[in-house]
C-alpha cells in the first residue's frame, strides 16, 4: 500500500504487516496522487506543482523524475506492459513519460 501527503511524503506499507516500509521525499510539493504498476514493483507519485517521480516499490529508491506539467498531477497510470505512465494535470495537458529499463521499440 501507498500513501502520498500534502508535506511532500510518499509513504510505502507491507500490507501484510502493517508496517511502513519506506518514506520518500517527494520534495518541496505535496503529493496528490500515487498509481502501482501491476507489472513490475514500481509506484509513482504526481506533486501539486506537476513533478512525477516513480520509487521502487521494493525499497522506496527513486528510478526516475519527470516533468511536463505546470500545474497540479490530477490522475495517472501505467500502461498495461508497464513501460509508460500517463498523466493528467490540472493545467489540461496529458502527457505519457517512459519508464521502460531500455529503450522502447
Amino acid at each position: 500500500v501507498a500513501t502520498g501527503s500534502l508535506d511532500g511524503t510518499l509513504r510505502l506499507y507491507d500490507l501484510g504487516s502493517g508496517m511502513e516500509r519506506a518514506m520518500c521525499l517527494h520534495g518541496e510539493e505535496g503529493v496528490t496522487t500515487v498509481v502501482w504498476s501491476t507489472r513490475v514493483p514500481m509506484v509513482a507519485s504526481g506533486g501539486d506543482r506537476g513533478a512525477i517521480k516513480v520509487w521502487s516499490g521494493l525499497d522506496g529508491s527513486l528510478l526516475k523524475s519527470f516533468r511536463g506539467h505546470e500545474q497540479s498531477v490530477l490522475g495517472m497510470c501505467f500502461s498495461r506492459d508497464g513501460s509508460l505512465l500517463l498523466s493528467a494535470s490540472d493545467d489540461n495537458t496529458a502527457r505519457a513519460f517512459s519508464v521502460a529499463e531500455k529503450p522502447l521499440h
